[in-house]
């Protein structure tokens, strides 16, 4: 296993964060364009943490952990109820309001698996000594 330094492993994690913040972003004004309703994504709190977490800011690797831990409960337990109580239709993937297409179960159980692994890494990482003394010395 590749075990990258605490500066790169960092930096990946925060890059992670941004393009998940951004990717919100662009979602939620793509979907406020087709129909005018108001919601918060609070996945757009990535971009406040990746560039925290860039930054080498303590108040980030703090709340970007919490933010990872978060994610993987509420990951888990849909992927166990996708593979042990399959739906009867597939997964609708939509964009801005919009189907755009229809997954299997498999595809939705896979997807899920790889982004809690990601998960996991991401928080691996957060909590490292070598990172957290990254986060500290500044």
């Amino acid at each position: 296993m590749i075990k990258l330094g605490p500066s790169r492993a960092l930096k990946i994690v925060a890059w992670l964060l941004i393009f998940e913040g951004v990717s919100s972003v662009a979602n939620a004004v793509a979907a406020r364009s087709v129909n005018p309703t108001h919601s918060f994504d609070f996945n757009v709190f990535g971009l406040i943490l990746g560039v925290g977490l860039l930054r080498r800011r303590a108040w980030a690797l703090k709340w970007s952990e919490l933010w990872v831990v978060l994610s993987i409960f509420i990951a888990a337990p849909v992927l166990v109820m996708t593979t042990v109580y399959p739906p009867d239709s597939p997964a609708t993937v939509s964009f801005a309001g919009h189907s755009i297409a229809m997954i299997s179960q498999y595809v939705t159980a896979t997807i899920l698996a790889v982004f809690i692994a990601l998960s996991v890494w991401e928080y691996r990482v957060l909590i490292r000594d070598d990172v957290r003394a990254l986060a500290l010395e500044r």
